[in-house]
């Protein structure tokens, strides 16, 4: 059954009809928390720029990621899906999905029956996604474009969760992170793959600049490794790409309860 998306665009909420932003029925709307007046505020000024240069790079975008990473994305992006540990059935998020080089990976382990629930901000990344889909008749894919860096969604709802190259552009990266990860179940596997690189390098020398004049350098590779490291148990770190990239990956390990 297809549905209204909730769209949020520039902290207004929208309502978008079939054709354009369409969440394909998951029977996630359960899963949505109560939205919050977050939410309802304007983007920051550099979660904004980055969605922007995602909108305006969303059609060559797949190109330009497979020159960068000299043909070797789709090896570094198998190693993080196989971390997962997904089985036929399993609910996994894909935390800013980008336009879906994860999804043909995560659909051949969950089946049909089996749930997808993919999020990003840029609207013109998602339509890229969505026509991957229609092209392919995929049902069981939620496409969600919503703030990131917001928790949407209820405790204990996923299984497990990927992320991609989302958090190196995100500042202020571990209240997002946090958040993310309530809706994970005891015991879920969540694997994140990024890169060292100046936060705000993909969006040009220009803004990479201006960012390290503001920020300074800020390392959330670093980082990021380190609280996955304390967040749980299976902890593991490979590096790839002259050590440019790296994915990480653990096991949720405080309990909590089931919602579903």
């Amino acid at each position: 059954m297809l549905f209204l998306l909730t769209l949020i665009v520039g902290g207004r909420l929208k309502r978008i009809e079939r054709r354009a932003y369409i969440l394909i029925s998951l029977q996630t709307e359960a899963l949505f928390m109560t939205m919050s007046k977050n939410c309802e505020r304007n983007l920051q000024a550099e979660h904004q720029l980055i969605r922007d240069v995602y909108n305006r790079r969303s059609s060559c975008y797949n190109i330009l990621i497979e020159i960068l990473s000299l043909g070797r994305d789709l090896s570094y992006r198998r190693e993080a899906v196989q971390r997962l540990n997904l089985k036929r059935g399993d609910r996994v998020l894909d935390l800013g999905c980008g336009t879906g080089l994860n999804f043909p990976l995560i659909l051949e382990r969950i089946g049909d029956e089996g749930g997808l629930v993919a999020v990003d901000s840029s609207c013109g990344m998602l339509e890229v996604a969505r026509k991957w889909l229609d092209s392919r008749n995929v049902k069981n894919v939620s496409l969600v474009a919503g703030d990131v860096t917001e928790a949407l969604f209820r405790a204990e709802c996923f299984d497990a969760i990927i992320s991609t190259y989302l958090f190196s552009t995100v500042i202020g990266w571990r209240d997002s992170l946090e958040g993310h990860l309530t809706s994970l179940r005891t015991g879920g596997a969540f694997v994140l793959a990024d890169d060292i690189l100046p936060a705000g390098w993909f969006a040009g020398p220009l803004i990479m600049l201006k960012w390290l004049k503001r920020y300074g350098w800020l390392n959330s590779s670093r980082d990021l490794i380190a609280y996955m490291k304390e967040m749980g148990d299976d902890f593991r770190l490979t590096r790839h790409h002259l050590g440019m990239i790296f994915v990480v990956s653990g096991k949720k390990a405080v309990s909590s309860r089931e919602c579903y």
